[in-house]
């Protein structure tokens, strides 16, 4: 999938939320559009995920005929530790869906590549020592990830996962990855101008 093609097809995000409008978006639109989001829900949900700074990768189910997939659920939340203190906790499924509605969307426009993880869970010891980081990151209780998709730009894919309106999203475009959590809705960039919803 080409940049171009990226760029095209989120421009237009607004008027495809019927191939997978995110739980933010259900019931929003027509029939035919509801049925969609119902039907990309109803599916198992499968993440690919790789982890660039231990080399795993993971493709699992955590959700399937309307419940946890224990199994899968666990191994998603092992690659999601914190690697330098090699400590997991149970991340929030919530989060868990937008990475799968971001996901979801890009596979349906032919890019299957993986998503690679840059950080998820953050033990405090970790935190103080990340750059930048907020004292009360959302990371620290497994509702955050930071993620890129190679040969994506991040903006695009904050666009996109602002789209599902989960919670924050953080375009850290200059960094080149994009952060997304279950806090409260909100946007922000490491550029200086300003981030409105697009």
């Amino acid at each position: 999938m080409t940049v171009d093609k990226i760029r095209r097809s989120v421009l237009v995000l607004g008027g495809l939320t019927g191939v997978l409008g995110g739980a933010a978006a259900l019931g929003v639109g027509g029939v035919k559009e509801r049925e969609s989001d119902e039907a990309f829900w109803a599916a198992p949900r499968r993440l690919r995920l790789y982890r660039p700074q231990s080399g795993e990768s993971v493709s699992d189910v955590y959700w399937q005929d309307g419940s946890l997939n224990t199994g899968g659920y666990l191994r998603i939340c092992q690659l999601l530790r914190d690697i330098h203190v090699n400590q997991s906790v149970h991340m929030d499924v919530r989060l868990l869906d937008i990475i799968r509605a971001v996901q979801g969307y890009m596979e349906y426009y032919g890019f299957n590549n993986p998503i690679f993880i840059n950080s998820g869970y953050r033990s405090s010891k970790t935190n103080a020592n990340t750059e930048g980081a907020a004292k009360n990151s959302l990371h620290l209780l497994g509702r955050a990830v930071d993620f890129t998709m190679p040969g994506v730009p991040a903006v695009y894919m904050g666009a996109l996962a602002s789209h599902f309106q989960g919670g924050g999203v953080g375009f850290y475009v200059n960094s080149g990855f994009t952060h997304v959590d279950t806090g409260s809705v909100r946007y922000w960039s490491d550029e200086k101008k300003t981030i409105r919803r697009p």
